[in-house]
This record gives structure tokens, sequence and C-alpha cells, in this order.
């Protein structure tokens, strides 16, 4: 299970403070969500944690390791995988071959061996293989395996997109409004796998605007407003705070 260790982290867009000085462990709770209305600095703070942005100030460690100025692909080393707001299919790839891309990270298989279909390259496919099915039936995409994902129903799409990045084997996954654009039954149904997934042992952190399936799968809840972390705590604690209500939950309440 991965520790990760933001220090001080700032981010500044001209004038405008994205991130301001957020200080936070996470990796101790199963399930993590970060909220707060939009434009509190969520997805900022993602992309920062993840290398797709770099801090003005702070730091990021993952572990023991300084992963402040380390780039995606090597935040994926340290076994970090996340998702973003906007679907990111491969246009006509089947649902399978989506998951066996999000593999790619463990392949050791160079050209030759897949050329000359070598032991090596056999042996990762028939493992591939095998993890790919198990990964699909967890998320109730086996029937639509060989289907072009970018055809299927955005429900599906969605589920697709999060076994990509499954599909690793992280030891802690970044979920950007995973639930957005899902009705109230595919939202129980997806929040019912990431709760499954945490159970099994990895970390998930997510950014999440639905209060009533963030306030049922989380074990801690970090609030961010205006750039800066304003609560952090269980669920329940959070959701009593009156900073936290006068900020973001009274906001929702009365949509």
């Amino acid at each position: 299970m991965s520790r990760l260790m933001l220090d001080g982290i700032t981010k500044r867009f001209g004038g405008v403070v994205a991130v301001d000085n957020v200080t936070a462990e996470i990796g101790a709770d199963p399930v993590t969500a970060i909220i707060g209305p939009n434009g509190a600095g969520k997805t900022t703070l993602f992309n920062l944690i993840f290398g797709i942005l770099m801090p003005d100030d702070g730091s990021v460690h993952v572990d023991d390791v300084d992963a402040t100025r380390l780039r995606p692909y090597q935040m994926a080393e340290l076994g970090l995988a996340r998702t973003f707001q906007n679907l990111e299919l491969f246009a006509g790839m089947t649902v399978a071959d989506h998951l066996r891309v999000g593999r790619h990270r463990w392949g050791r298989a160079g050209v030759l061996d897949a050329v000359l279909r070598l032991p090596r390259h056999r042996r990762e496919e028939a493992d591939t293989t095998i993890f790919v099915e198990i990964l699909q039936d967890r998320l109730g995409l086996t029937t639509h395996r060989s289907r072009p994902a970018d055809s299927l129903p955005y429900g599906l799409q969605r589920r697709v997109e999060l076994g990509r990045a499954l599909a690793s084997d992280p030891s802690m996954i970044l979920l950007d409004e995973p639930l957005a654009g899902l009705n109230r039954v595919e939202s129980r149904v997806v929040s019912g796998i990431i709760r499954e997934v945490a159970d099994s042992g990895m970390v998930v952190v997510l950014v999440e605007h639905d209060m009533h399936e963030v306030m049922r799968i989380s074990d801690r809840v970090l609030v961010l407003d205006q750039g800066g972390l304003i609560a952090d705590g269980s669920p329940a604690a959070v959701r009593s705070e009156q900073q936290v209500v006068d900020a973001y939950l009274g906001v929702e309440d009365e949509e």
C-alpha cells in the first residue's frame, strides 16, 4: 500500500493561486475523497500529484521517493494510476484491447521477442489474457469485450476507462470524477466497484461531486476551497463543519 505525502504544494497561474499550500498524507485510509466547489483546485491538485503540472512550491513524495519533478510515466512506475474528467478512449479499439493497453507497464518482452514469438512474449501474452478476462468480469464488461469501447453506452465507457487504469495493477489510483454523467443506478454500480477495489488493498483517491456516494463509500474526506485545504476528516465529521457547509455542502443542498 502506497503512501502519498504532500508538503506545502502550491501552484499559481499568473496572479491566481490554484492550489495554496496543501499539506496532507494519503494512504492510511482505503478511500479518500477530495471535494469542493468548482474552481477549488481539485483537478489541479491531481495534475500536480501525477506530474502533469509542476508545483511552484512544496513537494510530493510517494513512500520514500521524492516524486515532485517526476513525469506521469515515472509516477506509473511508482505504482500510481489515474483517470480523467473527460473520457479518453481509443477510437475503434475493443474493450479487451483497452484493458490490454493498461498492462503495458508490466511488459518485459522486446520487439524481437514479439516478432519471433519467443517464450517470454508468449508467457506475457498468456498472463495478460488471463488478467484481462478476470478484470472484465469484475467490471461487468465480459459480454462487451469484443465491441469497440467508444460504441458502448456512456456508463459502460466509464467502466472501460476505470478498467484501463486498474489493468496497470497500481497500488494507488486517482479517479477524477468517476461518477460524472452517470445516473443513480450506474453511480451505485461504479461506487460498488470502487469500494471493492479499495477493500482489496488498493488505495483510492477520488475527486467527486456526488455527495451521496462520497459520503457512502469514503473513509476520509479532504475539502478544498479557493485552492486551500479547509477540512480533513471522516465523512460525518466533515459534513458537520460549518466552514464546509458554507463553502460547499450548503450550496449542494440547495440544488
